[in-house]
């Protein structure tokens, strides 16, 4: 990005400000060295916040959502798996992309308790397609859930 051509030497420049904004709480809140007046679209400051401080993204990407359609576009609402399962089936599965710290395995466990349904959790790691494939297609399980340690995912069916 022609914007963040001379970063690495703003940077080295000024070392101590630069240190002073990465360890900022919320750096995407307060203006960034050097480069605060060149940037000229909210999205190009969050490329730079995903670049040097991947932490604060998600919250840069809901207030970027916020600007650009509205907040009731960034509202976080609690998921209603029930009403989920009701739309879900063997060809159209649910598939959570979670955040860090998100985990419904505990909602959808409950949920299957209740309805009788049979969970085949698998973690999938390296070399568990085989045993993910096999839950998916066996007749026994009712629902199928794969958890992957960057982003879990669980399928329904």
């Amino acid at each position: 990005m022609p914007v963040y051509r001379d970063l690495p030497d703003a940077i080295t420049r000024n070392d101590a400000v630069w240190k002073h904004w990465y360890d900022e709480d919320c750096p995407e809140a307060v203006k960034i060295p050097d480069f605060d007046d060149r940037i000229e679209m909210y999205f190009d400051k969050l490329l730079l916040i995903r670049a040097l401080r991947e932490d604060r993204a998600l919250l840069g990407v809901q207030e970027y959502v916020m600007d650009a359609l509205g907040k009731r576009y960034a509202d976080s609402r609690p998921l209603g798996i029930r009403a989920l399962t009701e739309e879900a089936n063997k060809f159209t599965p649910a598939i959570f992309i979670l955040s860090t710290g998100a985990d419904p395995t505990n909602a959808i466990n409950e949920l299957a308790r209740k309805m009788k349904k049979k969970v085949d959790s698998i973690s999938m790691g390296q070399g568990q397609e085989p045993a993910a494939r096999g839950s998916c297609c066996s007749r026994a399980c009712s629902w199928a859930a794969g958890c992957c340690s960057r982003t879990a995912t669980s399928a329904s069916r």
